[in-house]
């Protein structure tokens, strides 16, 4: 697979939100906002224009006469003198937003919901929620409103991810105290779909005591990856690694690539590089960093050595797939960097202040890093992946947590973020603070 499907996200910057911003390009360089001079134009374009421009000039200095060096797109000109400044048409980049966000709370009729992990369709169009401990929910971006798709009663629902042409989700979790595996598929015609026939390792398929705690759609294909757990106690732990590519309609092709012995329960899972292979990095609640290699032949899912590095939690890839951020959930938090190995020397780690930190998510592009914890607190970060720029990240947290609209507390928690395609804006998600779960709208501009 071409590093290109790595780089899908990015090509979805459509707009900033509802910053109403729309790209245009012009062949022949973007134009640079700098005042003209003055005079009329005195030199002649050297391409032939073949449509018309689309931006009206709109400044008061004169053009220098230098002479276009690339054909222009458009019509041929009019004749009239620029006027000078830069074309109003000109495109955004996330690397120009700047802080703070805004932060707006959603109003639902969903009651004392403690949402845990939220997660957008590709097209950006809505978002689907997790509530404890099995209850899914649709956000609606054109309305804002909340709506129950589905739940279950005796379960426990941990996993939530969409495919990568965002035609249906997958959502996994465990049903009783020695649990067993379930899983569903959501569609947006069709509902909350349940999975059946999902047991047995001969088969490719999962551990019968086992539960669903990560899923992770493999870019470029139709597959994900599984992550999931048999719920013991340490040292009879084991995190168990599958792939299964679904076919709503018929037979879900399914691969078991083993178990590896853990300290606690299996956390995260996502997808990257490794040179030219696909490879899928995996955590538990504790020290252990799992490394998935489907194209190796034997030992495809193994525990990769890490330096000290506390309890990890969450993996995010840049988009293209070579470096991964990996967070520590322990005391304040930590984050570290993965490129082939994990390290947490001064130049590829951060250690959070304040409160603990649950999770976090990037931006489509990769510029923008959200982290979410307990009390209100949000951090982003545009530090390069690597090396760890200390000081580009930024305490955020949502104003006066403890009063209305949010009636927070410092027992309170940001459980879940995601960052919608396409946009500035994105969810977070969280603890039940008064009488409804927490839904927040972030903006940045």
């Amino acid at each position: 697979m071409g590093a290109s499907s790595w780089l899908l996200m990015s090509l979805l910057l459509a707009g900033c939100g509802d910053q109403g911003l729309t790209l245009f390009y012009d062949t022949g360089g973007r134009d640079t906002g700098a005042a003209d001079t003055g005079s009329t134009d005195t030199a002649a374009d050297t391409g032939t224009d073949t449509a018309a421009d689309t931006g009206t000039d709109t400044g008061t200095g004169a053009d220098t006469g230098a002479t276009d060096t690339a054909a222009d797109t458009g019509s041929a000109d009019t004749g009239s003198a620029d006027t000078g400044s830069a074309d109003t048409g000109s495109g955004w980049s996330y690397a120009d937003r700047t802080l703070p966000p805004t932060y707006n709370r959603v109003t639902h009729s969903q009651g004392p919901i403690d949402f845990t992990a939220v997660a957008w369709a590709p097209d950006g169009t809505y978002a689907l929620i997790l509530g404890y401990p099995a209850s899914l929910y649709l956000y609606d971006a054109g309305t804002a409103e909340v709506t129950a798709v589905g739940s279950a009663s005796g379960e426990s629902w941990k996993a939530l991810a969409f495919s990568t042409d965002g035609t249906y989700a997958l959502i996994g979790g465990g049903k009783g105290a020695i649990p067993t595996p379930v899983l569903y598929a959501y569609t947006e015609g069709g509902g909350l779909q349940a999975i059946s026939d999902l047991i047995g390792t001969a088969d490719g398929k999962l551990p019968p005591t086992s539960r669903i705690q990560a899923l992770s759609a493999r870019p470029g294909t139709g597959a994900f990856a599984v992550l999931s757990d048999n719920a013991a106690s340490w040292p009879s732990q084991i995190t168990y690694m599958n792939q299964v590519t679904p076919d709503l309609g018929g037979t879900w092709g399914w691969s078991f690539h083993g178990g590896a012995n853990s300290d606690q329960g299996a956390s995260s899972v996502a997808w990257g590089r490794d040179g030219d292979d696909d490879i899928a990095l995996a955590v538990d609640n504790y020290l252990e960093l799992f490394y998935f290699d489907p194209a190796l032949t034997s030992g495809q899912f193994a525990v990769q050595s890490t330096p000290n590095t506390g309890n990890l939690r969450t993996v995010r890839f840049r988009p293209d797939g070579q470096v991964a951020w990996v967070l520590n959930w322990s005391g304040n938090g930590k984050v570290y960097t993965w490129a082939g190995v994990l390290r947490n020397d001064a130049q590829n780690s951060y250690a959070f202040g304040g409160w603990y930190r649950s999770t976090f998510d990037i931006s489509p592009d990769g510029t923008w890093k959200v982290f979410v914890g307990s009390n209100g607190t949000v951090y982003f970060s545009d530090s390069p992946w690597q090396p760890i720029d200390g000081s580009r990240f930024h305490s955020e947290p949502i104003p006066s947590w403890d009063q209305p609209p949010w009636n927070g507390s410092s027992n309170d928690y940001l459980t879940g973020v995601a960052w919608r395609p396409g946009t500035c804006e994105g969810l977070l998600v969280g603890d039940a603070t008064d009488a409804k779960g927490m839904i927040v709208r972030f903006s940045l501009h």
